[in-house]
């Protein structure tokens, strides 16, 4: 046990920009598990990929297409981004997610979108 317990200052320390991608990534990984936004997590048995592929090295096409439209311009990383996307286009990213859906669930994620109060 060390003698002297010295506090250290509580500091924000921004994330590093290069780092865009990965956050992305991660922000995509948790749309799909409907860890951030609770009407998707229903479609989460019936996608055609596992959330967590979205952070492997390697993509599935399926995948690719979908993060493409998520890192347009500064990249959607939060909640309020992608609310800000759906109020000025309701359909955006409904396509994307469509191909990730089986069939089955088309209908009905149509049905709720966009995924948020309005």
């Amino acid at each position: 046990h060390p003698r002297r317990r010295w506090e250290l200052p509580h500091r924000k320390i921004p994330y590093p920009t290069e780092k865009r991608m990965e956050i992305i990534r991660h922000f995509a990984r948790l749309l799909l598990s409907g860890k951030v936004v609770k009407a998707l997590g229903e479609f989460c048995p019936y996608l055609s990929i596992r959330p967590a592929s979205l952070v492997n090295p390697v993509l599935p096409r399926k995948a690719k297409r979908f993060l493409s439209v998520l890192t347009k311009g500064e990249g959607v990383k939060t909640l309020s981004q992608i609310e800000e996307l759906w109020r000025k286009d309701p359909k955006f990213l409904l396509q994307e997610y469509l191909e990730l859906v089986q069939w089955q669930k088309q209908d009905r994620l149509k049905s709720i979108w966009p995924p948020v109060p309005q």
